[in-house]
């Protein structure tokens, strides 16, 4: 499973490589990024910076995730922030507790990446209409499909690590 997330961000930057190539010769200079509540634009970029922000926004977001991956075999327990994380890291759980909270770190880069991709998607296709415009259901969609996510991923961690078994 652990492969697969990382194929994932690694296709999130095949993404944007691809979405970039295809739609920034279509774009105007000055592209909208940034729009008000109604749906209007009242943020602008130029589409060279846009594209050096995208992928700038895209490796932080992963990078960071990968690196917190990477490095969480190496941390004191007192980094470590799980519920009754005494327990689940001491040996023998400490293994299996670390190896999971990697692959965790892991699909959450992933899911970032999608939902990054998503939205500089969204970006794109608004500064290609003739008077740039947010659709705010896509928006809500996706803000909401990427919490129903980030809770998941809490409930799973709060589930994974609950209270251990009483000795007897």
């Amino acid at each position: 499973m652990r492969l697969f997330a990382v194929l994932i961000c690694l296709g999130c930057f095949v993404a944007a490589f691809f979405q970039l190539d295809h739609f920034l010769p279509l774009l105007p200079q000055k592209i909208a990024i940034r729009f008000d509540m109604d749906g209007a634009p009242n943020g602008w970029m130029g589409k060279d910076t846009f594209a050096l922000y995208y992928f700038f926004l895209l490796g932080v977001m992963l990078g960071v995730f990968g690196i917190f991956a990477a490095v969480v075999h190496k941390l004191p327990a007192r980094f470590i922030n799980i519920p009754h994380r005494h327990y689940w890291l001491a040996e023998p759980q400490r293994k299996a507790t670390l190896d999971y909270l990697r692959e965790l770190y892991l699909w959450t880069a992933a899911f970032a990446g999608i939902f990054i991709v998503g939205m500089m998607d969204m970006v794109l296709h608004i500064n290609q209409m003739p008077v740039p415009h947010l659709d705010n259901r896509f928006l809500y969609t996706a803000c909401g499909a990427f919490a129903f996510c980030i809770f998941c991923g809490i409930a799973l961690v709060c589930w994974r690590f609950r209270k251990p078994p009483e000795k007897a």
